[in-house]
């Protein structure tokens, strides 16, 4: 983009054809890309936008002496190669200059503070003067350049070490490092390692401490990305990991963090190379979502701590190592997808009981090596997809259930039977728990206060609704029975032996969705006209059912709820007048024993 027009009549905003401006042009909103090799900003603006010029390719931006404010982003990734800042500019903002083709920068007395990243990735800059003005530095505000030459004042709050460290003069923040060395020792008093001190180092491979470590915390994208990193010492005060801290870095050690730990953040050590890991935390601990996710060398997990535990979403997520976990008391909140897609065949819980309550929402999903598995005698609901796609072939369901979550056991393949008891509290059986299980075949007999089974259906107690008929049933003739109003929502999904389903007149009231999809050799089926609702793919995949369905109500607004259903409506046509033996034009693809005289109501 090389120009930028703003209607005269617009109330808000001006433009010179190249650049925004507020109306009373006293703030500078973007620029245009491609506008020639120099811009001058108009004398009247005394703040720079947020961004305003990303990605510009002109090599010289000329400032006015009234800016006051320069916000961040404001000429990241740009092309300039030289800059004046003001002289009453007090803050250089977040990644300001970050990316850009700066040689050298003056930076004036006035300025307290040069936020993080703000000169980041400026791979040709060589020279930097710092004021003693400068009070605070956010981490990796400088590239990490060998050649930059840092002149900062006697009186600054800053120090760069012999390995070109940039310390706080109080030695307790490490701001940044500009080292190519690949072992760093870092003064023990230092408390504060930045955000993105060193990130993206490519040389770095040890760090330790030159005496007993006072290290408390390091931020954000500290390490990240430091490829050759194998070696880091924690120290015994470590209280809090940042997000992305250690993210792709090899790391191939066995960690056991400090007794001191509170939390490890977002992303911390994700895709590392750690082989196990211990927590020993004295208080409650925080572990954020994806804090060890595809930590595939993680072959063992220890829970020591004293305090709480609490555990984000898809902390422990592909670890394809692990091979077995011990669920302690401790921990009281664990996210979803905790363990999924792990290597786990083992899951135990002390006391086989959990402190939060329920199997949170894909927990175990896609532990397909996981063939057995207890479920904790006080958990309360089994969330969504939470042993999906796990390789158990029974499950009994303790009586302190009360949910059955949506697809909680989902595509386990190798399943076969579930027992309920007559004593269950189970309340709700949500749609398609046994969705895909293909060799699901068994349902315990039993009569709780909610739910009753019968010939392996689960129907509600007053049966009125039937929820579940296992799809691996031999069953080729099932009849439902009298009363029931409701088939739910996948109730008959994937059954492949079912042939003939009898619906009994007078009480149906509607059919789910889904609700038959699947059954590939169902070739009868009986619509009373009691039925008023049939779900969305109802009968969707059902191939066979193309002349042995009674339909006893013809009206076209049924009709119409039929073809939503998935059935072939106009294959029926003949069906539903007459018998399909007396039609001359049919010819018959299905047994004799199948064939049956349909009267309209």
């Amino acid at each position: 983009m090389s120009s930028i027009y703003v209607d005269t009549l617009n109330e808000y905003f001006w433009s010179d054809d190249k650049a925004i401006y507020t109306k009373d042009k006293t703030t500078i909103v973007y620029c245009a890309s491609y506008i020639g090799d120099s811009y001058t900003i108009l004398p009247t603006v005394t703040k720079i936008n947020e961004g305003c010029f990303i990605n510009c390719k002109c090599t010289e931006i000329i400032i006015p002496t009234s800016i006051t404010e320069i916000q961040r982003y404001a000429f990241s990734n740009s092309k300039i190669t030289s800059i004046q800042i003001p002289p009453n500019v007090t803050v250089i903002p977040y990644a300001c200059f970050a990316g850009t083709n700066l040689q050298s920068v003056i930076i004036p007395n006035n300025v307290t503070s040069i936020e993080a990243s703000a000169f980041a990735s400026c791979n040709l800059l060589t020279y930097i003067c710092v004021p003693e003005s400068v009070d605070k530095l956010g981490g990796g505000c400088f590239p990490s350049n060998s050649n930059l030459v840092l002149n900062v004042s006697e009186k600054s709050e800053i120090n760069i070490d012999r390995q070109l460290l940039v310390i706080s003069k109080d030695n307790t923040s490490l701001i940044q490092s500009m080292s190519t060395i690949p072992n760093i020792v870092i003064p023990s008093k230092v408390k504060l390692i930045k955000l993105n001190a060193f990130f993206g180092n490519t040389n770095l491979e040890t760090v330790t401490f030159d005496g007993d470590s006072q290290f408390e915390k390091v931020e954000g994208s500290a390490f990240a990305d430091c490829k050759k990193l194998r070696m880091f010492e924690f120290g015994s005060k470590l209280q809090i990991i940042s997000n992305n801290a250690f993210k792709n870095c090899p790391l191939p050690i066995s960690i056991s963090f400090p007794s001191s730990l509170l939390k490890i953040d977002i992303n911390a050590f994700l895709n590392t190379k750690l082989t196990q890991i211990t927590f020993n935390s004295d208080s409650d601990l925080e572990i954020g979502d994806t804090a060890f996710a595809n930590c595939i060398m993680i072959d063992q997990i220890l829970f020591l701590n004293k305090g709480t535990i609490s555990l984000g979403t898809n902390c422990f997520g592909g670890l394809t190592k692990l091979k077995s976990i011990q669920i302690p008391r401790t921990i009281t909140t664990v996210g979803t997808s905790c363990f999924s897609g792990s290597a786990i065949d083992r899951v135990a819980f002390d006391q086989n009981q959990i402190s939060f309550s329920s199997l949170p929402a894909s927990i175990f999903k896609d532990c397909t090596y996981l063939t057995t598995f207890t479920i904790p005698s006080n958990c309360v609901s089994l969330g969504a997809e939470c042993l999906s796609k796990t390789g158990i072939t029974s499950i009994d369901i303790p009586d302190s259930v009360t949910i059955l979550g949506i697809q909680c056991f989902k595509d386990c393949s190798n399943l076969k039977s579930i027992v309920i008891r007559s004593t269950s509290n189970l309340e709700r059986i949500d749609v398609g728990v046994f969705e895909g299980c293909y060799k699901f075949s068994d349902v315990s007999s039993f009569d709780s206060p909610n739910f009753v089974s019968e010939s392996s259906a689960i129907y509600s107690h007053d049966k009125s609704h039937m929820y579940v008929y296992p799809p691996a049933s031999p069953r080729l003739y099932f009849s439902l029975l009298e009363g029931v109003e409701h088939i739910e929502s996948g109730a008959f999904s994937g059954c492949a032996n079912v042939q003939v389903i009898t619906i009994p007149d007078g009480h149906i009231k509607s059919i789910g969705e889904n609700a038959f999809r699947g059954c590939i050799n169902l070739r009868q089926i009986t619509l009373p006209s009691s039925i008023k609702s049939i779900g969305v793919g109802a009968f969707t995949n059902c191939p066979l059912l193309t002349c042995g369905i009674i339909i006893q109500n013809s009206t076209s607004s049924f009709i119409q709820i039929l073809k939503k259903s998935g059935l072939d409506v106009k294959s029926q046509f003949y069906c539903s007048r007459f018998s399909c033996r007396q039609n001359s034009i049919y010819s018959p693809s299905i047994p004799i024993s199948f064939f049956v005289v349909f009267i309209s109501i």
